[in-house]
């Protein structure tokens, strides 16, 4: 039985459940954390259901209590009659926030990890809920309460996880989430009682001013802007054969996915059997977990422009001589848009964080000389 840590007394009745299946079902080192109040951009609070800290991973869940029908789409989910923030995106934003936090927070942990991906977001429905997928990616990792806990120690216990030591620092990052400033711990002179809703309109509402509400959002979005490029700066897809034997990022079109015998083949910037084309090969024993995090590997990768990380390696096939590249997590390979090139993100970010300075200093100003005025 997992040990179970509640920051806040207050849970709703899915809450309960979920955190009763967590806990039964966990193994006894697990330490899954309730309601913990982390503080993110512009000091805005939010409120996470559950922090699972696992032996090779850290799970952030967030839990909807949804009943009846359940579209989800990539920025919205339909919940009934009315629209909601699509959950994940939301989930994955927060959890951007709390693997920062804790990067900093634990120096030795930041220090093992070498810039591994470790805290992974889920959407537990522990409702009623009938759901519908209108967008494969939006649902690739949400549950039923009942199976969270078996789809957190599924991904806990991948090949690709086995080299993160999070066990070994599990007491510092409990440590961490439950006492300081990612604590749901409130601050002094305030209740115990906010919720996120509570706490992101306080935030709002002591800026009163509209420039400076203006302004406020504008740094948010070039913050999230740099939050949502994936990976780090990659190189394009032709030069990998320069870049033999080297730990890189590399970046390309897909232009077809093609499964094999064993292992299945993602053929980047030409096709099959062109010699100049870079392939990803997703090896046979790991095609099982990629298809249940990601669905059809054709409909998620064909077509996409994508960025991959390894270690570019020349083909010993003498009548195919191409380079090719191992994947074996989803982590080191990421669909990516507009917002994955570096320079549209960079200037983007620049021009947003100049004009939200801007307006803060404008809101200031205004709200200045509105006290000399009175």
């Amino acid at each position: 039985m997992a040990r179970l840590i509640r920051l806040l007394e207050r849970a709703s009745a899915g809450e309960q459940r979920t955190a009763a299946d967590l806990q039964s079902q966990l193994p006894d080192h697990w330490v899954v954390i309730c309601n913990a109040l982390i503080v993110g951009f512009a000091g805005v609070n939010h409120e996470v259901d559950f922090l699972v800290v696992g032996d090779h991973g850290v799970y952030l869940v967030d839990d909807k209590e949804y009943n009846g029908t359940v579209v989800a789409g990539r920025g919205h989910w339909q919940v009934g009659d009315r629209q909601e923030q699509n959950p994940v995106e939301k989930a994955e934003m927060v959890a951007r926030t709390v693997a920062a936090q804790l990067r900093e927070g634990v120096p030795e942990l930041s220090a093992a990890l070498r810039g591994s991906y470790f805290l992974h977001a889920f959407v537990s429905l522990s409702g009623r809920a009938d759901l519908r997928r209108s967008d494969t990616d939006s649902t690739a990792r949400v549950v039923t309460s009942d199976r969270l806990p078996q789809a957190l120690l599924g991904l806990d216990r991948l090949p690709s996880k086995k080299a993160l030591p999070i066990a070994d620092y599990r007491d510092g990052i409990v440590d961490y989430l439950t006492a300081g400033r990612a604590s749901g711990k409130p601050p002094e002179g305030e209740g115990e009682d906010n919720s996120l809703e509570d706490s992101e309109n306080a935030a709002f509402r002591s800026r009163r001013t509209p420039l400076l509400a203006a302004g406020l959002v504008a740094l948010v979005l070039a913050a999230l802007l740099l939050a949502l490029t994936v990976g780090g700066k990659a190189t394009s897809w032709a030069e990998a054969a320069s870049h033999q034997g080297e730990q890189i990022w590399l970046e390309g079109q897909v232009v077809t996915v093609r499964p094999g015998d064993t292992d299945t083949y993602l053929n980047i910037g030409r096709d099959y059997p062109d010699d100049a084309r870079l392939t990803a090969r997703i090896p046979a024993e790991e095609t099982e977990a990629f298809e249940a995090e990601l669905g059809d590997l054709e409909e998620h990768f064909e077509g996409q422009t994508v960025k991959v990380f390894g270690k570019p390696t020349v083909s010993r096939d003498a009548d195919d001589p191409h380079v090719y590249v191992d994947v074996v997590s989803t982590e080191d390979i990421k669909v990516v848009g507009v917002m994955g090139d570096q320079r549209v993100t960079g200037v983007l970010a620049g021009l947003l964080a100049v004009v939200g300075m801007l307006l803060l200093v404008l809101g200031v100003r205004g709200r200045a000389s509105s006290r000399e005025a009175r």
